[in-house]
């Protein structure tokens, strides 16, 4: 169903308020990683979010040179924008598999966002529109 420009179909209406919940369901997760098997950036953006717990704005700021080299069990180490404190995650086998598969998808050089799009860097918009789309599909 398609919006007319600039109205987003997931805004809320004037005085009311979100909830937002954390999918729960590991069927779901299996579901939606499915959906995006073929997509690796879009799989890594989604499988980095659920095992690191990071912002959406932390996970768009990171540069390939940061995650180039990790390893199953090394330590990505972020700046909270929110908080500026530094808070470190120790990333397991599926989060670096899921790197290493966008990594190995794309002539990415180390200076360059990890995460960007036909017009550069995404945004916090722009993924938050995926993800709501992706879990209405599940």
């Amino acid at each position: 169903m398609p919006f007319p420009k600039g109205q987003n179909p997931n805004h809320p209406t004037v005085g009311s308020t979100i909830k937002v919940e954390p999918i729960r369901d590991k069927k779901a997760i299996a579901r939606i990683k499915k959906i995006l098997a073929d997509r690796p950036r879009d799989l890594c953006l989604f499988t980095l979010g659920i095992n690191t717990a990071y912002r959406a704005n932390e996970l768009l700021s990171l540069k390939v040179g940061q995650v180039k080299n990790l390893q199953a069990g090394e330590v990505l180490d972020l700046k909270q924008r929110k908080t500026h404190k530094y808070r470190p995650v120790t990333l397991n086998a599926t989060a670096v598999a899921s790197i290493q598969a966008w990594l190995a998808s794309g002539d990415l050089k180390p200076e360059d966002y990890f995460f960007t799009g036909q017009r550069g860097c995404l945004t916090v918009e722009t993924m938050s529109m995926r993800v709501k789309t992706w879990c209405q599909d599940v």
